[in-house]
């Protein structure tokens, strides 16, 4: 079994000196949505998969809190995804 199928919402996310730096709270198909409480607050974060190194009852990352806080990314902050236009039907050919 991979590593990232051991992945469950709600695992808590531990950086590589021990800190925890949040709770996942979805999993996407190239990184991790991570939860932070600060304050009273949640935030949501984005977190590479390559960062995982292990799961168990935890999820293991391969760097350290400090990295993982300076550098993760936060949803707001990527690009929009392009709207698609539904396609229009086809003109059906009128009747003899």
């Amino acid at each position: 079994m991979s590593i990232i199928a051991k992945i469950r919402e709600g695992m808590p996310v531990v950086a590589l000196d021990g800190c925890e730096v949040g709770k996942v709270c979805a999993i996407g198909t190239w990184r991790l949505v991570v939860t932070s409480v600060k304050e009273g607050r949640a935030f949501d974060h984005l977190i590479p998969l390559n960062w995982v190194e292990a799961a168990d009852k935890y999820v293991f990352l391969n760097k350290g809190s400090r990295y993982v806080c300076a550098n993760w990314e936060s949803p707001a902050a990527l690009p929009a995804r392009p709207q698609v236009k539904p396609a229009s039907p086809q003109a059906k050919p009128k009747a003899a």
